[in-house]
């Protein structure tokens, strides 16, 4: 059974010994100006002239080209996972898409940064990796909590009056190293709520899919035969990135108003969204608990010492 982790001290880890670095990385960088419109597909939404992540997520027929502004940077080592998340969004109703669940999602990742140093909930668990990154916030939401996969502890930087960022922290994350055949055994061939240590509540929160029949019985038909879970969710991911799919800001209209059919048996064309749409919902029709996220990929290529730009086009 999962335990409570014991936090260790963070030591070490102050905005006075990494000014020096981040002052040349924004040099370099040439920081600019956001505009006030919508990004990357509706992920991105403007307040004041800072971005954030919308906490309800629909389908749009048409997506805007990013304008490719500088929102933060984030220092962490070369081989740690390279996406952050800002939101889970775990309920989903055929009108309102998914849309952030308040008191479960919170729980799961908090929306704003803590005022002092914070120990999270973390539960143990078996091929996971303890990484810690560093957060300057420069053109986002300044209470904006961004994190890896299990965030643990969170120290905030003291700023100044001439700081160049709007906040700046750092947290320790625990991310996944399992590798997918030491999957293939980790549930039982029936499997249920207990299975996956949620409650009866939980699990019908994460397995809810609507009344889109269509979307279970191609997700049935695509894992007809396979009874390990792990197997099915690889079949479906397989299917969506190797199949006839192909990424575009423009989807196309769906002449009957469900934008997401259109995408998986009309015109197989869509940005991120119509994907995790896609694969969420096929996996939640199976009975397999999944939620959405929404947060940044960074890029290995874009790093200078460490340090990584993100910008607006990066939502993910």
């Amino acid at each position: 059974m999962p335990k409570t982790v014991k936090m260790q001290k963070h030591e070490g880890i102050t905005a006075a010994s990494t000014v020096l670095v981040i002052i040349c990385v924004c040099a370099a960088l040439s920081l600019e100006r956001a505009q006030k419109q919508a990004l990357s597909g509706g992920l991105l939404s403007p307040n004041f002239f800072k971005f954030d992540f919308s906490k309800m997520l629909e389908l749009e027929y048409e997506a805007s080209e990013s304008e490719n502004d500088l929102l933060l940077i984030v220092k962490k080592e070369p081989d740690e996972h390279n996406l952050t998340r800002r939101l889970v969004l775990s309920a989903y109703s055929d009108s309102m898409g998914f849309y952030r669940h308040g008191v479960l999602d919170e729980r799961n990742h908090v929306e704003s940064i803590p005022n002092k140093k914070t120990a999270l909930p973390f539960l143990e668990r078996k091929n996971y990796q303890k990484n810690t990154q560093e957060y300057f916030i420069v053109n986002f939401d300044s209470q904006a909590f961004i994190a890896m996969n299990e965030p643990a502890l969170v120290t905030p930087f003291e700023q100044w009056d001439s700081s160049s960022f709007s906040n700046a922290y750092a947290v320790q994350s625990y991310t996944s190293t399992a590798l997918p055949f030491e999957l293939l055994d980790t549930l039982p061939k029936q499997w249920s709520a207990a299975s996956f240590e949620l409650s009866a509540e939980e699990y019908a929160l994460y397995t809810e899919y609507g009344s889109n029949t269509r979307i279970q019985n191609l997700a049935e038909m695509l894992t007809e035969g396979i009874q390990i879970y792990w197997a099915q969710i690889q079949i479906l991911y397989e299917y969506l990135k190797y199949g006839d799919y192909r990424y575009s800001l423009k989807a196309g209209i769906a002449s009957d108003g469900n934008q997401l059919n259109h995408f998986l048996f009309t015109s197989k064309k869509g940005y991120c969204s119509y994907f995790a749409f896609a694969f969420c919902l096929m996996l939640r029709s199976l009975g397999i608990p999944s939620r959405v996220a929404a947060g940044f990929l960074l890029d290995p290529q874009s790093q200078a010492f460490n340090y990584y730009p993100v910008r607006s086009n990066q939502a993910h």
